[in-house]
């Protein structure tokens, strides 16, 4: 049954071989990349490791191109920026429109920025809330968030010698900051809010997986995670976190997530965290976001629930996990949504819970 189903070991939509089909590579030619010699996707020579890692993951690498129009980009699963020349012309109004279509039906964009020329990165993701970038000069390490996304699976740091920064916006997923504070690294997808089509990833320093600095700290996890991202065409089913929460005891506010592809076929993993120990669980499962008060300052937010309630015991690290394979025989598209409460007595009227959580099951 699809409830039981639901709340039951990661295994993420990453993991489905990108060789399965062929994956298209595009971007400029050399009148709008810096040092095209050298960064040109699909001939530059400090790009040769990235254009093998796309061939080992069943890619190819389509010629360059002057411009963005919807004619090029329908040959393309991937567009990659690379290195933007200085002085050269911002994205165009048509090139702009081509791009949002080509977002809209599926494609992927990757931004891999540097400290210049920053007004070209932003006429590619300002339309979508990525902005605000600033230039960083001189090296840095850099360490991830501590997500658990694939874009940076067994990626901690990264060592740039000149970068840039930016605002990920209300839909992105900042994967790691600089000494700033600012976003280095972000993705927009359907699992964070992204609801323009497509998939973004934004990383402020291209020069990392160069050729020439491939062997530095993570780069080459990260350049790999990159392509087989780029590659598996992404994940139609998600984990979206909503609404509201209600704080526990001390101040800590528990947390339910989800990690996986919510496809049916596929293993998916439900975790609490930040919960009082030692205590009991209860997660409901609703088909709908009404809300409903469960006292004065905590409100339920999954209405109309089913009668199964989970009661699951919670350890003494405050947190559970609990694995299942979403059932094949389940129709999709379809909503679901979980919210967890907790036997808190230091909680305000001994109850805590989490944000609700919609789970998108897609195939």
């Amino acid at each position: 049954m699809l409830v039981r189903s639901l709340v039951l070991v990661l295994v993420s939509c990453w993991s489905v071989s990108a060789s399965a089909q062929t994956c298209r590579w595009g971007g400029f030619d050399g009148t709008r990349i810096h040092k095209p010699a050298g960064f040109r996707l699909d001939t530059g020579v400090y790009l040769s490791q990235l254009r093998a890692e796309i061939t080992n993951a069943g890619g190819v690498v389509v010629p360059g191109t002057p411009t963005l129009t919807s004619a090029y980009l329908a040959q393309c699963d991937v567009f990659f920026t690379s290195i933007l020349a200085d002085f050269v012309p911002v994205l165009s109004d048509s090139e702009k429109t081509a791009l949002a279509g080509w977002l809209a039906s599926g494609g992927t964009l990757i931004v891999s920025g540097l400290q210049t020329p920053l007004a070209f990165y932003d006429s590619f993701t300002s339309p979508y809330g990525v902005t605000n970038y600033l230039a960083s000069i001189g090296q840095q390490t850099l360490a991830t968030s501590g997500g658990s996304h694939p874009l940076i699976s067994g990626v901690n740091t990264v060592q740039a010698n000149g970068h840039c920064s930016f605002s990920a916006g209300p839909q992105g997923l900042v994967l790691a900051t600089d000494a700033s504070g600012g976003a280095f690294m972000a993705v927009l997808e359907p699992s964070t809010g992204f609801s323009s089509g497509g998939r973004i990833f934004v990383f402020g320093d291209a020069e990392s997986i160069d050729d020439l600095e491939i062997g530095n700290a993570d780069h080459a996890v990260l350049m790999k995670n990159m392509v087989a991202w780029g590659c598996t065409g992404g994940c139609p089913g998600y984990f979206l976190p909503y609404g509201t929460s209600c704080v526990g005891a001390a101040g800590l506010t528990p947390t339910l997530s989800g990690e996986g592809c919510a496809t049916p076929g596929d293993l998916v993993q439900i975790k609490l965290q930040d919960a009082a120990p030692n205590r009991t669980s209860y997660t409901l499962i609703g088909i709908g976001q009404g809300a409903v008060p469960v006292n004065p300052g905590c409100l339920l937010q999954n209405a109309p629930f089913l009668p199964q309630v989970f009661v699951i015991p919670i350890g003494a690290a405050g947190q559970w996990t609990l694995a299942t394979i979403i059932p094949a025989a389940v129709t999709t598209p379809d909503d679901v949504y979980l919210q967890t409460f907790i036997d808190d007595p230091g909680a305000p009227f001994g109850v805590s819970a989490t944000r609700p959580l919609r789970v998108h099951l897609d195939a």
